[in-house]
């Protein structure tokens, strides 16, 4: 969903989330969870960081719910404006000694946080994630160990403006699914309507969209190479793919535009796509003044499509016996089926729980997209947050005509390889 990864990628402007909870279930208040060598009724609280700037009614109610039946456990939550900006919030905290006991990482941060402050794995703390399906869990794992619950899931996929397109004499009944069928359909559109069809959301300082190029492409962001970190940015595939999007930009049959202005391109009309994170669904239907439609986000003709998770994964920086064990069980609690499906159902993200989705016809998409899901990179070490944004600034330049793709991926691959060709993977 993605962050977006809103989440950076889990949402548009002003829309945190959709509706309450009526007729969900709010179920798994007895989850398991590790004891403590103290009173397990004794108070305690946990303050639960998110990456979202106000809490939702659905976040809200499910806590609620948790702490109705748990009355010894306080729950108490607190927004920041992204994931980069709760990273942050929790290095300060963690430098007061004052870390949360859970915070919803960003899938993208998870290597760093790992590797650099300190996370409890939650597979320590007894929490289960029995019914992930592997490529899921492996979204909330660094080195093989799981650091974090999977909990929000955005995947890319391809919205359409339905009438722009039957308009421009484009049969929706059959809307293009590969990039060779979308570049002959911009072409018609661009003659018939004047306007660029393809519209990638794109967040400065952020790979989501361009891992999914590279990646569906047959070439990589970051790859493991003899047990260490190597660049992949500069593989013919993946230059190849940054070749493709920067000469739809030239040719006029692609925006190049930042995230906020994407969305009012697309919801003005002004574009036929908005290529971004399925969690923005829920927002989409209800700005969009037109027949709004969605395809699976496109493949290189017959190459398999690999798409980063979007989203974040529950961790714990508890110390003590007691808030660990409170943590478990609020984890447990806020992962299980009935749950993931009221937060998916409220607010558009997808479950990491296949019985988990929402009911929505339009997210079908991006429910079938989720055995295509990878762990969206992520950098290790105490440099890792400097990789995304080394290889966004050279897609960035090159997507703006400064250079080719050549050139500026080279010299980004041999940033990251100093950066990162220390670390182990």
């Amino acid at each position: 969903m993605s962050q977006a990864e809103t989440s950076r990628r889990t949402f548009l402007t002003g829309a945190l989330a959709a509706g309450g909870l009526a007729g969900a279930g709010i179920l798994g208040l007895e989850a398991c969870a590790p004891t403590s060598s103290s009173d397990p009724n004794e108070p305690v609280t946990l303050n639960y960081w998110i990456g979202s700037a106000a809490i939702s009614p659905a976040a809200q109610q499910l806590i609620d719910a948790f702490t109705k039946a748990n009355p010894h456990i306080t729950v108490t939550p607190r927004g920041f404006n992204g994931y980069l900006a709760l990273l942050q919030g929790i290095q300060s905290s963690v430098a007061a000694g004052q870390a949360p006991e859970v915070a919803g990482i960003g899938y993208n941060h998870l290597q760093y946080a790992a590797s650099v402050l300190p996370v409890t794995p939650v597979a320590d703390l007894g929490v289960t994630l029995d019914g992930y399906a592997p490529n899921i869990r492996a979204l909330g794992q660094s080195k093989g160990k799981q650091i974090g619950a999977p909990y929000t899931l955005s995947v890319l996929v391809a919205f359409y403006n339905a009438d722009l397109l039957a308009a421009a004499g484009v049969d929706t009944t059959n809307p293009p699914t590969t990039w060779s069928a979308w570049h002959d359909t911009a072409a018609k559109i661009k003659s018939a309507k004047g306007v660029p069809t393809i519209n990638l959301q794109q967040y400065p300082g952020d790979n989501f969209i361009l891992q999914a190029m590279a990646e569906g492409n047959g070439g990589s962001v970051l790859q493991c190479s003899t047990g260490h970190y190597a660049a992949g940015i500069a593989q013919p595939e993946s230059i190849e793919a940054v070749d493709y999007m920067a000469q739809m930009i030239k040719d006029g049959l692609s925006l190049n535009v930042q995230a906020a202005q994407a969305s009012q391109a697309f919801l003005a009309g002004q574009t036929a796509t908005l290529i971004t994170g399925s969690s923005t669904t829920v927002t989409l239907k209800k700005q969009a003044g037109f027949t709004l439609g969605a395809v699976p986000f496109p493949t290189f003709d017959s190459k398999p499509r690999h798409l980063p998770g979007g989203g974040n994964a529950l961790c714990s920086f508890a110390k003590s016996s007691q808030t660990k064990a409170a943590t478990a069980k609020f984890i447990n609690f806020m992962t299980t089926a009935e749950n993931l499906s009221t937060n998916a159902n409220a607010t558009g993200v997808l479950s990491p729980r296949a019985s988990g989705d929402s009911s929505d016809p339009l997210l079908k998409v991006a429910i079938d997209e989720r055995n295509d899901l990878v762990p969206w990179t992520s950098y290790p070490g105490k440099n890792g947050l400097q990789g995304a944004q080394v290889i966004s600034d050279a897609v960035v330049a090159v997507l703006g005509g400064q250079d080719s793709a050549q050139t500026r991926l080279t010299a980004a691959a041999k940033t990251i390889d100093s950066l990162f060709g220390h670390e182990t993977c």
